[in-house]
C-alpha cells in the first residue's frame, strides 16, 4: 500500500487456481464471485467505513457505511 496527495494505491498478489466471476454490472454484489476487498476505516471505530471490492472481471463495488 502506497499513497500520495490524491490516491491511494493498493496491490495484492493472489492465488487460486479455479477463478470466475459473473457479476458485470458496477455495484452488483461482488462478493459472491471471486473478489478482493478493501476496507477503509480512517479513524478506527469500525462505526464508519469505506469499502471498495473488485472481482476476477474488473466489477467494482463501492460503498460507505455510517453505523451512527
Amino acid at each position: 500500500m502506497r499513497w500520495d496527495s490524491l490516491y491511494l494505491y493498493i496491490g495484492a498478489y493472489l492465488q487460486e487456481p479455479d477463478v470466475w466471476a459473473n457479476q458485470t454490472k458496477h455495484d452488483s454484489v461482488v462478493f459472491q464471485d471471486n473478489d478482493f476487498e478493501v476496507f477503509i476505516n480512517p479513524d478506527g471505530s469500525t462505526h464508519w467505513y469505506k469499502e471498495f471490492e473488485i472481482n476476477a472481471i474488473n466489477t467494482t463495488w463501492d460503498l460507505e457505511l455510517n453505523k451512527v
